[in-house]
């Protein structure tokens, strides 16, 4: 009620004429709660003034904007997460899917093979992007235990994928010139490559499910 009282004073300060002659008069005469039983005027009275009435509405239309905003928020930073964690894992993917046929080739026909992955580096892109996204998603779920650490996880798979490649993919590519040149123990790179790619593959699948998870997860009860 003392909110309530401030509001109804304040805008009778600001402008007398907007409400009523009877509750102005109670404003300027009425300056605590123990004045208003000394004069016999009603508590309730006071708070069911249009006045009063409008302050209160106000104030529950702008919690209940602020809180669809946060579940505009939080739904647009789930979907950006959860699309690019999945466009994540089709090259990853793509790789793991290849390994079989491509394990035990001789090296000429490897090589050749190793070719159709020209021009995939730009698809590197969305490793960078999936582990932005998923650690903003932490970011703006953090109030909430379970949707904050499910974020968190699959942001630190996408960063575990990235020592993988920086430790294992990358020298194969550097030691056999992007697979131009076949140094002698290039079947050891092969291996590495292809391994290290196929345990990639394996994280961002689990970091896609983290992402999910999160999203299932999270309520619309919680605020940042």
């Amino acid at each position: 009620m003392a909110f309530s009282w401030f509001l109804m004073r304040e805008e009778a300060h600001l402008a007398p004429g907007f409400i009523g002659a009877e509750t102005e008069r109670r404003l300027l005469w009425c300056q605590s709660n123990s004045e208003i039983r000394q004069r016999g005027l009603s508590t309730a009275a006071i708070d069911a003034t249009p006045l009063t009435v409008f302050a209160r509405n106000f104030c529950l239309q702008s919690k209940f904007a602020q809180k669809e905003a946060l579940a505009m928020t939080v739904g647009a930073v789930q979907f950006l997460a959860i699309t690019i964690s999945a466009l994540a894992l089709v090259p990853s993917g793509a790789h793991f899917a290849a390994l079989p046929n491509k394990i035990a080739l001789p090296q000429s026909e490897y090589f050749t093979v190793q070719t159709i992955y020209y021009g995939w580096a730009i698809l590197g892109l969305l490793w960078p992007a999936a582990l932005i996204m998923n650690a903003l998603l932490a970011v703006v779920v953090r109030s909430q235990k379970c949707p904050f650490w499910l974020a968190v996880a699959a942001a630190l798979c996408f960063a575990l994928m990235f020592a993988i490649f920086f430790l294992w993919t990358l020298p194969a590519n550097q030691a056999t010139n992007d697979w131009t040149t076949a140094p002698e123990n290039w079947e050891t790179f092969r291996r590495q490559w292809e391994y290290s790619h196929a345990a990639n593959t394996i994280i961002v699948f689990v970091a896609l499910c983290f992402t999910t998870l999160s999203a299932l997860s999270w309520r619309e009860t919680g605020s940042p």
